[in-house]
């Protein structure tokens, strides 16, 4: 069909293979934290973990939902008329890649020296990295939308080719959240059941989280700074 042809030749742009694999990215990463997450805070007590019951971590994503509802309202478009996108982005990736790597470390430490599960610094932990990913990841999702807008307005046509774009943005990030729940719990029980083993001190049940962080600086922060560099969306 011409919509077919069309999105191929759409394809042959670089800029936008670097929107759609930033966007699989991103929607990958934020998917598996979901995913992840939730496996780490229930494990029991025996096992180094803080065992919160899924009442508390459906509190804690609450939370994270409230903070990301605040900032895109009342932060996000103030920035958004100051700061080019592309850069938005990119500032947005520095903490929550630093916290993915952290958190699961920092909290079985706590839990290992005796912290109680209900004590204030596991929940100030947990309550301000759920935030603080949960703001700044959760607000790309408008950084993306954009980013494309702006690039699908520089093409000829730009009208008829925005439903092509979007379609192709929202097909990929489709995908990619089918199949991060499936990749992210295989991970985390790879890496409790290398706990046991003499891979212990490389492989851990902060696999996942790892890997995540690793997903964000290839496929979001090194795609974000490509795009960036080009003559295109968000560069201005």
């Amino acid at each position: 069909s011409a919509a077919l042809v069309s999105g191929f030749r759409l394809l042959e742009d670089s800029s936008l293979v670097l929107l759609l694999v930033l966007a699989g990215g991103h929607s990958y990463v934020f998917t598996g934290w979901e995913q992840a997450y939730p496996l780490l805070a229930e494990l029991p007590r025996a096992q180094d973990g803080e065992e919160w019951s899924p009442d508390r971590v459906g509190v804690t994503f609450l939370i994270g939902s409230i903070a990301l509802m605040t900032f895109s309202l009342c932060v996000y478009p103030a920035l958004a008329g100051r700061v080019a996108k592309i850069k938005i982005w990119l500032f947005s990736w520095a903490p929550p890649v630093i916290l993915l790597v952290l958190f699961p470390r920092l909290l079985t430490r706590l839990i290992s020296r005796g912290a109680s599960s209900t004590s204030p610094e596991v929940a100030v932990l947990n309550y301000g990295v759920q935030v603080v990913i949960s703001m700044l990841l959760g607000s790309g999702f408008i950084s993306v939308q954009l980013l494309l807008n702006e690039y699908v307005a520089l093409l000829p046509d730009s009208a008829a080719q925005l439903s092509i774009a979007n379609s192709m943005l929202a097909s990929t990030q489709a995908l990619v959240r089918a199949v991060s729940p499936t990749i992210n719990g295989s991970l985390f029980s790879l890496g409790r059941n290398c706990e046991a083993s003499s891979l212990a001190p490389f492989v851990s049940r902060a696999l996942p989280f790892d890997s995540l962080a690793a997903v964000g600086l290839v496929a979001c922060v090194a795609c974000g700074v490509a795009l960036g560099r080009r003559k295109g969306p968000g560069s201005v």
